[in-house]
């Protein structure tokens, strides 16, 4: 008796002192969040270009020539948008081809209006609009996480601008974790969990690490960049829009209609997507798969330089 007792009061401190540090990071959550958004959403920071689409304004970047191939990167669900692909931007668009990247809504140095769509579907529509904007059709489309989805999306809706598909660690799901979102739809909570684990808080931090297998430069340069984007004014209010998002709706349907080459790509070391996960995406879109050795998820960080020769194989008409 006296032994289940003793186990019993080390459980009851165990889960007391999770609790406890649980309410001592949602107050510094809370605390933080507001003077966390430091940087004017109309900065001058902005490396890029602006395009608008309707009334709000998406962040653009282009290398190469105006007449080269056009290639769009597209990156998936994290504060720090297109900087993830630094690494293959200027190699990519001096081997000729036309490099575009865009910030998706929310995301990135793009708006923070929470008024836009940013749904799946919302999300296509505004990066068709932009490419519809700079004239890139039929263009060669590489994604990571789930940019993979969207741009599917637009593949299957409007695929007068995709040519061909490379999808890296490829999410069709918007990976928020369903205690996160539990956790966040408690009285106050929100702002205070979208900042520790959206918004540049140290959970994001831990989180961002694990989506790589080395701390390499090109990752401290992005978690540099993706740390400056989440001080945006308005960044937090921003990402709790994601949290409204149905997972079953905000899904690409009907892919098995896909008519175009595509390619699906994993880390050897990605936490996110599993070998069979990405096979059976491969299946359903009748793609090839390829492993990059030594990459977690973001392989552009990870390993930038076989990054590039896949891509500018992969590219080749």
């Amino acid at each position: 008796m006296k032994v289940i007792r003793f186990f019993g009061d080390i459980i009851l401190a165990v889960v007391l002192c999770m609790l406890l540090v649980a309410l001592v990071l949602l107050g510094y959550g809370r605390a933080m969040a507001g003077p966390w958004q430091i940087t004017p959403a109309s900065s001058e920071l902005a490396p890029g270009q602006w395009v608008w689409v309707g009334d709000r304004p998406l962040h653009v970047r282009t290398w190469g020539p105006d007449d080269g191939q056009p290639v769009v990167l597209v990156h998936g669900l994290d504060i720090g948008g297109s900087a993830v692909w630094a690494p293959v931007t200027a190699p990519l668009g001096r081997a000729g081809y036309r490099v575009i990247t865009v910030d998706l809504p929310l995301l990135g140095y793009s708006s923070r209006d929470t008024a836009q769509d940013v749904s799946l579907r919302g999300q296509a529509d505004a990066l068709a609009t932009v490419l519809n904007q700079l004239g890139a059709q039929n263009a060669a489309v590489v994604t990571q996480g789930w940019g993979g989805a969207v741009a599917l999306q637009v593949a299957l809706e409007q695929p007068q601008f995709v040519q061909s598909l490379v999808l890296i660690g490829p999410q069709l799901e918007l990976g928020i974790d369903r205690y996160e979102r539990q956790i966040a739809g408690l009285p106050l909570a929100q702002e205070s969990v979208t900042w520790l684990m959206r918004g540049g808080g140290p959970v994001w931090r831990v989180l961002l690490r694990r989506q790589v297998s080395t701390n390499s430069a090109p990752f401290k340069t992005y978690a540099q960049a993706a740390r400056e984007a989440s001080q945006i004014e308005g960044t937090v209010e921003a990402l709790t829009a994601f949290y409204a998002l149905d997972e079953a709706t905000n899904q690409p349907t009907a892919i098995r209609s896909l008519r175009m080459p595509c390619l699906v790509v994993l880390g050897e070391h990605d936490r996110l997507v599993t070998a069979e996960r990405a096979a059976d995406l491969a299946f359903e879109v009748g793609a090839e798969t390829l492993t990059v050795v030594g990459a977690g998820h973001l392989v552009a960080l990870d390993q930038p330089d076989a990054l590039r020769r896949l891509l500018l194989e992969a590219l080749q008409p």
